[in-house]
């Protein structure tokens, strides 16, 4: 169904954004169903400033109907160089590049529940309260250079694309919660203030990988309840396209060899730092478990066998201090398996043939306790084997039983001082 809304409201109110202009003429064309509401402009010279003000125009008219969804099919280069008015761009659809590069907003911004093809804010100045709650960007997105000096609000909203926040400035109370980041997230030399600024990220979803190595993000951050999905990045870092050099430019981790190492374990650095300043010790432990995980991974491809060995010592130990029950079954399986390698078993079957359980030295189970003393360094030479290879494992199992105990009681403390 296409026709040509006359409505006086609607028209009084363009007559301010046209008089400049003849002969435009916006045109609606309704689905059957009137679910949607697909606007143009006949002329196909530069009008888009126009179509952007009407769109807020139609917004703040209680009477228009067909709210449920602006759908613009036209690509839309704003020429307009600062709004000094409120603007609501919400409820639209953008199949076409939206471009609002170097732009000044002097007024609110609101695009709430849109959807974004391609956008493009670089350059762009906001001055008052700005938000994206509910929207979903598919495939470009461009914040570089940005300036928000006032709240920023992307609740709940969807990146399907990779986006990055490159000079970005942030000089206020930043919303990043309930948002979910289908492919990969960077902030890169942002601009905060250290006493306004508050980064949250609240029940946000990290489904590929996350840099915030080089964010300058020196304020209140809020990781609340956030999912990222830390397995699948690890498998994937080989893959991925996410890490930027210095000048944000993309590079593989080919290219880059194991920086890529660094730059997420400093990520999960920051991550377990602003849990540790909230006092919430139990999600700092779960990060700083990540944390040692990478740094294992990269000790290992830079082959430094001594660092990879004491870090994976540390995991079956107490899984990196989380976990008091592995320091148990460590202890208790190193010093069984161990005794039992070390039995003279020609003894043993000479004893048990022969019958003589009055033996003191048949004690099997006396000598194995003693065997769990780490301090009891006298080799028990009545029922193990006398050999050079003997006493080595002998003496590497009592530093690894003093370790487990160690380990144990290391995990304890952690949990305690929660």
């Amino acid at each position: 169904m296409n026709f040509l809304y006359t409505k006086r409201e609607v028209v009084d109110k363009l007559n301010e954004i046209t008089s400049s202009a003849e002969n435009i003429v916006f045109e609606f064309k309704r689905d059957i169903d009137g679910e949607h509401l697909q606007i143009d402009i006949n002329d196909s010279n530069a009008q888009e400033d126009y179509l952007i003000d009407y769109i807020s125009i139609i917004h703040s008219i209680n009477e228009v109907p067909f709210r449920k969804r602006i759908i613009v099919n036209r690509k839309i280069i704003a020429n307009q160089d600062d709004y000094t008015l409120d603007l609501n761009l919400s409820n639209c659809e953008f199949k076409n590049q939206l471009v609002l590069f170097g732009k000044e907003f002097k007024g609110r911004v609101d695009f709430n529940y849109s959807v974004f093809n391609e956008i493009n804010f670089s350059y762009s100045i906001f001055h008052e309260k700005t938000t994206f709650q509910h929207c979903i960007f598919d495939n470009l997105v461009d914040f570089y250079n940005t300036t928000f000096n006032n709240l920023v609000d992307f609740y709940y909203s969807t990146f399907k694309c990779s986006v990055q926040f490159h000079l970005t400035d942030f000089k206020n109370i930043t919303v990043f919660s309930r948002v979910t980041f289908e492919q990969e997230l960077q902030f890169l030399y942002n601009n905060i203030s250290t006493e306004s600024t508050k980064v949250s990220f609240e029940n946000a979803t990290f489904n590929r990988c996350i840099d915030i190595s080089r964010s300058n993000f020196y304020c209140i951050l809020n990781f609340w309840s956030s999912t990222i999905k830390i397995d699948s990045i690890i498998e994937e870092l080989g893959e991925s396209q996410f890490y930027k050099t210095d000048n944000g430019k993309l590079q593989s981790k080919t290219e880059k060899g194991n920086d890529v190492y660094h730059i997420l374990r400093e990520s999960i650095r920051i991550i377990k730092h602003s849990f540790k300043e909230s006092n919430n010790v139990i999600e700092s432990l779960r990060y700083q478990k990540v944390e040692i995980e990478l740094l294992s991974r990269d000790r290992e491809s830079d082959k430094k066998w001594s660092d990879s060995l004491s870090l994976q010592l540390n995991r079956v130990s107490n899984n990196h201090g989380l976990r008091w029950d592995f320091g148990i079954c460590f202890t208790v399986m190193v010093g069984f398996v161990t005794f039992f390698i070390l039995l003279d078993w020609d003894l043993i079957y000479r004893i048990l043939c022969t019958k003589d359980f009055r033996n003191p030295h048949s004690d099997i189970g006396k000598q194995l306790i003693q065997f769990y003393l780490p301090f009891n360094i006298e080799y028990p030479s009545s029922f193990l084997k006398e050999n050079l290879v003997g006493f080595l494992i002998f003496y590497i199992s009592k530093f690894l039983i003093a370790y487990g105990y160690y380990q144990t009681i290391a995990a304890f403390r952690k949990y305690l001082k929660n």
